[in-house]
């Protein structure tokens, strides 16, 4: 307390002296003090630096006006959850005001500072700061685009459109007064169609991957971030939607693995349907697995035993990642490469591809992304598209492949590439896909973290509106993977729960063996 009070007093005669520039250097020694020790007992003299920064050139400058409500955030009591909200609803207030300001002197490169520096993007969308100005967001949005168009920032525009149309749409969901008739004069005046704003994903849900690394399970740092770090024997495998019998109390997932394994309707009263009466009887079967207690069941006795409005015929299996016969075929995925290895095949990011059959998205250094595609007729084939080979930065992918047309085009950063003609029908691979592995060949994985991995079999637009569709798809992605790089190098980041060991082990061999 004596220490912050000192530079408060040396401060104020720094700034009545008129040295500027000798206070600046007191509020950073203050704001490393606050950063090492800072909590709730300083709130009082965090607002009086506060104050008196701001009587200086901090208040024009937006990364400095971020540090000041950053500073006063942090030692504001938690137990205060209304002023906390308030403060951060005064920052954008003021972050609007003064972007509003340059706009109207004609200064549309000062305005866009105001909006997308990246020290007030990565405090404003963290996900503890974020929740607490909802109420502004739609203002926020509004003149951000307003500024995007100024500036002429074509993924900017697109971005804010999708940030505007979700706050409109929700509100309509809501059913709130007026809501629908915003919404559609919006759109007017846009010139746009509520349809080119459909999700290219479907919802991503972490229960059908399981992590594939010793025991542990699953460690995410929310159900938003979806993203995992992978590198050797760390990975993830799409194992699909649950089954549940009435035989069983815990839920059974399919199984490709062929090693002699036997029904255990067997040992119950009428026994296996399909004859099953111990080991090595089932080559070939469908088969319904629970790890944890080792309890299979066969494909026929697990629809018999069913629970009752359960289809299995309905649920995903494996192959449900697979192209189906004449349905589009919609892949999207984001990486982030540490490093490149000189093969592309050793370079996986997403993948259900063996030898000779299957798909796989992977990475080539020189070439960028490479789409594998086995068919009958054409056998294996590679396309890159010379985009997404840089490392240490995230890389939004989407691929399409059209069954009309037969053929692949493949975005990278919504940019799209050149389309590639495919012949013959698709050869499957007989297991289950995997993130970040090659699941047939597993000294193939890629050495990063891997987001939102997801594939869907039909069209999220018309097909005209795909590109657009696209460009605004990866523009939200890579601003939040952005704000949520700067969140972690932030002050803001705490040593003590370290994301990358969630489970507090020490790491001799520094391999990266924990994943977020």
């Amino acid at each position: 307390v004596k220490q912050l009070q000192s530079c408060i007093d040396i401060a104020e005669q720094l700034l009545q002296m008129q040295q500027t520039e000798r206070a600046e250097e007191v509020f950073e020694i203050a704001e490393r003090f606050l950063a090492e020790v800072g909590d709730t007992t300083y709130v009082h003299l965090a607002r009086r630096l506060a104050e008196l920064e701001r009587s200086t050139g901090a208040a024009r400058d937006p990364k400095r006006l971020a540090t000041i409500y950053q500073r006063l955030l942090r030692v504001l009591p938690t137990e205060f959850p209304e002023d906390r909200a308030a403060l951060v609803v005064q920052a954008v207030g003021e972050f609007v005001q003064k972007a509003e300001t340059a706009m109207d002197a004609g200064d549309k490169e000062g305005a866009r500072g105001w909006l997308t520096d990246p020290v007030v993007n990565a405090w404003l969308l963290s996900p503890a700061v974020r929740p607490l100005w909802r109420p502004k967001e739609l203002e926020w949005h509004t003149l951000a685009l307003q500024v995007a168009k100024a500036n002429e920032e074509e993924a900017e525009v697109q971005l804010h459109r999708l940030c505007v149309y979700r706050i409109l749409s929700a509100r309509v969901v809501a059913e709130l007064a007026g809501s629908q008739e915003a919404l559609d004069l919006w759109l007017e005046q846009e010139g746009l169609e509520q349809s080119m704003f459909a999700a290219v994903s479907a919802a991503f849900t972490t229960d059908h991957w399981e992590y594939r690394c010793g025991s542990r399970q699953p460690q995410w740092i929310d159900e938003a971030a979806q993203r995992a770090q992978v590198g050797p024997g760390k990975f993830l495998r799409y194992r699909g939607p649950p089954l549940h019998v009435s035989v069983h109390p815990h839920p059974l997932y399919p199984c490709s693995r062929d090693n002699g394994w036997s029904c255990d309707a067997r040992s119950l009263e009428g026994g296996c349907l399909q004859g099953c009466t111990g080991f090595h009887q089932s080559r070939g079967w469908e088969r319904w697995r629970d790890a944890d207690s080792d309890f299979d069941l066969c494909g026929v006795c697990a629809r018999d035993k069913a629970q009752p409005g359960v289809s299995v015929d309905d649920l995903w299996t494996n192959k449900s990642l697979d192209p189906q016969p004449n349905k589009p075929w919609v892949l999207e995925v984001m990486y982030k490469a540490d490093s490149l290895r000189a093969e592309s095949y050793k370079n996986t990011v997403f993948s259900s591809h063996g030898s000779g059959t299957g798909w796989e998205l992977r990475i080539d250094r020189r070439r960028g992304v490479e789409l594998v595609w086995t068919t009958r007729g054409g056998g294996h084939n590679e396309y890159c598209c010379g985009l997404g080979h840089e490392t240490g930065v995230w890389t939004h992918v989407v691929v399409v492949y059209d069954p009309e047309a037969s053929t692949h085009v493949i975005y990278v950063n919504g940019v799209g590439t050149e389309s590639h003609r495919v012949s013959g029908l698709f050869v499957p691979y007989n297991g289950p896909a995997q993130v970040g592995q090659n699941p047939h060949w597993h000294d193939r994985y890629l050495q990063g973290e891997v987001a939102h991995s997801s594939v869907r079999m039909e069209w999220p637009v018309a097909m005209d509106q795909l590109p657009h569709h696209v460009r605004v798809l990866a523009a939200d992605r890579l601003r939040a993977a952005s704000a949520w790089e700067h969140e972690r190098l932030s002050d803001s980041y705490n040593s003590d729960e370290d994301p990358f060991n969630p489970f507090n082990d020490s790491d001799d061999d520094d391999d990266d063996d924990i994943f977020y």
